[in-house]
């Protein structure tokens, strides 16, 4: 599918498994050899500073939605320009885990 899109080149870092699939046995060996491409099962730094680490990555999404709540204000409502810092800060930390 890559190859049809054009985007094969576009993946020097590879394939980044997480949540609740990323427990299955070889499904990194498989993603690496289907796909050809460098394959690595995530890891998820918690916290400011990352010093906390969560190994398994099934927690990916509970993770992110706990995170989501702490920018909810007291009303429900949310503060967006906080939320939409914080989101881009947590992807390109978590994505720089996986660069060359």
């Amino acid at each position: 599918h890559l190859k049809k899109i054009g985007r094969n080149g576009l993946l020097p870092a590879g394939v980044i498994i997480t949540g609740g699939g990323s427990s299955i046995g070889p499904i990194e060996t498989f993603a690496k050899t289907s796909l050809r491409l460098p394959a690595r099962i995530a890891t998820i730094n918690a916290g400011e500073n990352g010093k906390a680490q969560i190994k398994d990555s099934t927690w990916a999404v509970a993770y992110g939605l706990c995170i989501f709540g702490q920018t909810s204000d007291q009303t429900g409502g949310l503060q967006v320009g906080r939320l939409a810092n914080q989101a881009k800060r947590s992807v390109v930390n978590f994505v720089k885990q996986f660069l060359p």
